[in-house]
């Protein structure tokens, strides 16, 4: 098959509403939030029958609130340019608050019945997550950097392992890749690795750039979570072959199938920056070096090779025993909106402003996920209380088009999303509320210049009829 003809597979998964008869919905055998429950067995307490996620007062479809909240990825990545009114929509954008969906909660103070009765605290308890969906846009080019960072990170962990081992001492070594500091690795005399200083990234030195919390290394693995959790759709790369969660349907989701939704997402229109053409906004951009913004929002991300690999498993690290089934150079092969330009070394530059590490951003943005409230961020935390405050540098590339803004979409504007900031972004959040109001609206007319393509996706959008059942 041609790339062109597997886009358009790609296109068809990503914006297919599927039905009951598609294998929608849990079935009586798994429940995607809790692992435990496989095949009507229970959930590990003694609990027989239907474990599958219940459905909103017995409607048979949806609950909502944990998922089964969607038919189709439409619904929540179609907001291409929320800057104009009308906004434009289009395939692969992000979503509006409506379409943000309730991860995993147990318990909601919808009342603010959890305070004092005479005196209300303005706080609707929740022990889940609010996430607002991004847009899906130039993903092949993070994906790739992505690769490429791993795999640096684990070189050097390697070489900190035999340095130690052939010197029969302790090694420590700076973990920098891309010109990105992500710690120090401490190999032991005898190879073993203590990773406690490493920064921003996971032990196993894998990066993660999908999911606001940065929990997958690749938008295939993304993928194969939501369509479970959102859809109730099983892919057989994960569950199985035949029919795991016994609704009758089996094989919801072939391999072919995720296959080709992954070298869609992976090879649509990225976004990009105008050229700047004011003094306004050529004096933003010194301001946002200068006051520190630069320090995790990189404006750019060099990679040594152009060429995105495909596995059906792995990512930042690859399995050796895999060979890769598909290949695309990012500079060439695609439509020519998601083309990245190349760079000296031959790979591509990915002008993501991000730095790829989760960072913690303070007590105003902490969440309270399975935890009866929000952690102190800003004093020393620990297990579950890191997750609350860490999340991963959001990349700014298509900010101008994308309100609303961080995780949970409660910032409305660009000023009230900075202002929001703390924890490691406390002190730059600080110059740049100190700032002139010229200065302020010097640096956001800058980051008014990083736009969202206009009409993503177009190639391979050929509308179907749905059959009437």
């Amino acid at each position: 098959m041609s790339l062109r003809d597997i886009r358009r597979q790609g296109a068809l998964m990503y914006t297919t509403p599927f039905r009951h008869a598609d294998g929608h919905g849990d079935g009586p055998g798994i429940n995607p939030n809790d692992p435990t429950t496989e095949n009507g067995s229970g959930d590990g307490d003694g609990i027989l029958g239907n474990t599958g996620r219940p459905t909103l007062q017995g409607n048979g479809t949806w609950l909502r609130l944990n998922g089964l909240d969607t038919q189709t990825c439409l619904e929540c990545h179609g907001v291409i340019d929320n800057s104009v009114i009308p906004a434009i929509l289009g395939v692969g954008g992000q979503a509006g608050i409506s379409a943000s969906p309730f991860f995993n909660s147990r318990n909601a103070d919808i009342d603010d019945s959890d305070g004092n009765s005479l005196e209300k605290l303005g706080i609707a308890a929740f022990d889940g997550r609010a996430i607002n969906p991004p847009k899906n846009l130039g993903m092949g080019g993070v994906e790739l950097a992505g690769m490429e960072i791993s795999r640096r990170l684990n070189r050097i962990s390697s070489l900190a392992s035999r340095l130690a081992q052939r010197a029969d001492r302790r090694v420590r070594l700076p973990l920098v890749a891309k010109g990105i500091n992500f710690g120090d690795i401490i190999a032991k005399r005898n190879g073993d690795l203590d990773t406690s200083l490493v920064e921003g990234v996971d032990g196993d030195l894998v990066i993660r750039p999908f999911g606001r919390k940065g929990e997958f290394d690749t938008i295939r693995g993304f993928d194969t979570g939501a369509m479970a959790f959102h859809i109730g759709m099983q892919s057989v790369d994960e569950f199985g072959p035949g029919d795991p969660d016994g609704d009758g349907i089996e094989d919801e989701l072939t391999t072919g199938e995720m296959s080709a939704l992954h070298i869609f997402l992976t090879t649509s229109e990225r976004p990009f920056q105008q050229k700047l053409s004011t003094d306004e906004q050529r004096r933003g951009k010194r301001i946002f070096n200068r006051i520190g913004c630069t320090g995790c929002h990189k404006p750019t991300i060099n990679t040594r090779s152009p060429v995105l690999e495909y596995r059906i498993t792995g990512g930042g690290v690859i399995d050796p025993d895999q060979e890769p089934y598909f290949s695309v150079d990012l500079s060439s092969d695609v439509p020519e909106g998601a083309r990245f330009e190349t760079n000296s070394r031959g790979g591509i530059k990915v002008p993501i402003f991000s730095d790829y590490k989760r960072h913690n951003m303070g007590s105003r943005l902490a969440e309270s996920f399975h935890a009866l409230e929000t952690p102190d961020c800003d004093n020393e935390v620990s297990g579950t209380e890191i997750t609350n405050c860490n999340f991963i540098t959001m990349k700014l590339w298509g900010l101008a088009d994308t309100a609303p803004y961080l995780h949970d979409g409660r910032a409305l504007t660009v000023f009230e999303a900075i202002a929001f900031h703390g924890g490691e972004a406390q002190r730059v959040r600080d110059r740049f509320l100190g700032l002139s109001k010229g200065g302020q609206n010097a640096l956001l007319a800058y980051l008014g210049t990083l736009k969202n393509p206009v009409d993503p996706n177009q190639d391979v959008l050929n509308q179907v009829q749905l059959g009437p059942n």
